[in-house]
């Protein structure tokens, strides 16, 4: 009898022997041979093992490894992750869930990721952000495991679970979503803890991650709903069940925000909504191609039209494989959750942060991983043309992927050198050191500049500063105004709008010039406001400066 081999390792059991004999099946990669005695003691004993758990470990070290050089070749924090450093740190000094001392405003949607940096900090007393970076290092590496596990026990195929981890462990958008230090891989992580819980007939530990994800962050309640709706078509008692333990444990932080902030609703997403998509006349037509974009595995080097295509590519294998098992009740929490947050994040227009977009975007990662790994399987006993064809399209997304990653690092590591640490942080050093403790200060990105500052902050989002979003409800958008209404004794301006303030000044309109002063300019790639260029857009970024008032 003539069977396929691959001198990478022995079998032991039959399903590894499929697997391994498969593995190179679609790229051509095979040797024919003599079924013998001869060969089979030399695939036993003497080849390297290679299993599915064995590609799988494989991927997770090298997830781990990838995470690690992309956080020290570029040191990429966003600048709205330092607003949650800043409760996290003032929580650990001792000052309570403040942003500014003595201001109890719920400014942060993730109070379960603020405690464990805050606990971070009084357990080490070392850098948050390097508790962030090995906090969500450690999630990642859970995330996955729990995926494979949830993988495993509702039957995927060997091929289906090494597509699937790979992708949601080496697409350059899970990598800089998870090391740029927001809370994103901790609700993946609590989402697929709580779908393996309930496929493994745990529901009250099923209850116990979902309310953990409400903790991570409220507006994830779309994949308790889905996964609850899914769990009450075979018994409404088990919904009950996952619902009643997710309630309790997420009520306590529901009184104490009732208690400490006035409301259980975060403060930040009404300031958001007054600030982004009140007055946003954009038509929701436009948020598909945003959504859209972002849900597939990677970006492109190649250009907007081939964005495009990938991102079809991805959702006509996501539909595919969704109807191969729209049977499986475990695969449909999946589905009904990717459309539905699809659809929330478009109609609500709510896709301005990416990290908004992450929860559906994992999700779609992982059922373009199964849908690969159908396709696999189906493939491995076509004709040689057809597998070489699946094996050239994987070997071009990972190539693709590469060029992307690559492209990336790039990107973030000169913004992260050029304006959060040259600008941003730069600014909130010089504050720290040239302002008295009790100065004020208005500016708009309140990450950076607010934590190194550890001064009182006026932000013109309104975030932290519930005032300034009641006048934007009022109709009043002009910054110096804010100005005005609040006293401010510093204020942080991008260079250009600091030239209109001194313009409008000029022509009599309002008082800055005279009531300010600059006190100093950060303007890192030397940015000329009078003579803007497209290619600017980064310098642009980076200039600041800071106004102070004058005695």
């Amino acid at each position: 009898m003539e069977v396929r081999i691959l001198e990478l390792g022995g079998c032991v059991n039959k399903a590894d022997y499929l697997f391994t004999t498969k593995l190179a099946a679609p790229f051509g990669i095979y040797l024919r041979a003599r079924y013998s005695h001869k060969i089979h003691s030399i695939m036993k004993n003497h080849l390297k093992k290679l299993r599915p758990a064995t590609i799988i470990i494989f991927i997770l070290a090298c997830s781990l490894l990838l995470r690690g050089v992309v956080h020290l070749v570029t040191g990429f924090i966003v600048d709205d992750a330092y607003i949650t450093f800043r409760f996290a740190a003032q929580i650990a000094a001792g000052n309570g869930f403040v942003f500014n001392t003595g201001e109890p405003i719920y400014g942060t949607t993730t109070p379960l990721f603020t405690l464990l940096l805050a606990g971070w900090r009084l357990l080490t007393q070392s850098e948050i952000v390097t508790g962030a970076f090995l906090l969500n290092l450690a999630a990642s590496l859970a995330t996955l495991i729990f995926a494979w596990m949830a993988l495993r026990s509702l039957g995927a195929t060997p091929a289906q679970q090494v597509f699937v981890i790979a992708l949601l462990a080496l697409s350059q958008r899970t990598v800089f979503a998870e090391i740029k230090g927001m809370e994103s891989v901790w609700v993946a992580l609590f989402m697929i803890a709580s779908l393996w819980a309930a496929a493994a007939g745990r529901m009250l530990l099923a209850g116990v991650f979902c309310g953990l994800l409400l903790w991570t962050r409220p507006d994830t309640f779309v994949w308790i709903f889905a996964l609850a709706l899914v769990v009450a078509r075979s018994g409404l008692r088990q919904a009950a069940q996952i619902l009643l333990v997710c309630g309790l444990v997420y009520l306590p932080w529901v009184i104490f925000a009732a208690w400490y902030f006035g409301s259980p609703i975060p403060h930040t997403v009404i300031a958001k909504w007054v600030a982004y998509l009140q007055f946003n006349a954009d038509p929701i037509s436009g948020q598909v191609p945003i959504v859209l974009d972002y849900l597939s595995p990677t970006t492109s080097p190649f250009g907007f039209f081939s964005v495009n295509a990938l991102a079809w590519l991805t959702v006509l294998i996501c539909i595919w494989q969704g109807w191969r098992v729209v049977g499986n009740r475990w695969f449909n929490v999946l589905l009904i959750f990717a459309l539905l947050e699809t659809c929330r994040l478009v109609v609500t227009k709510a896709t301005f942060f990416t990290h908004y977009l992450y929860p559906a975007m994992w999700v779609v990662l992982l059922i373009l991983g199964l849908g690969l790994g159908s396709l696999y399987n189906l493939l491995s006993t076509k004709r040689a043309l057809y597998r070489a064809a699946f094996g050239v399209a994987v070997l071009l997304l990972f190539v693709m992927n590469v060029m992307a990653l690559v492209q990336g690092i790039n990107i973030r590591k000169e913004d992260q050198s050029i304006r959060e640490e040259a600008a941003l942080k730069a600014m909130g050093l010089w504050l720290n050191r040239n302002t008295p403790p009790d100065a004020v200060v208005l500016l708009e990105p309140l990450g950076y500049v607010g934590y190194y500052a550890d001064r009182r902050m006026i932000d013109v989002v309104g975030l932290i500063t519930p005032g300034i979003v009641e006048m934007k409800r009022n109709g009043i958008h002009d910054v110096y105004q804010y100005i005005l209404a609040y006293q401010v004794g510093y204020v942080i301006a991008q260079c250009d709008e600091a030239q209109r303030w001194l313009q409008r000044s000029a022509e009599g309109e309002i008082s800055f010039a005279q009531d300010f002063s600059l006190a100093t300019r950060f303007d890192p790639l030397g940015f000329d406001p009078a003579h803007e260029r497209p290619n600017q857009q980064l310098a642009r970024d980076a200039c600041y400066e800071i106004w102070g008032r004058k005695p």
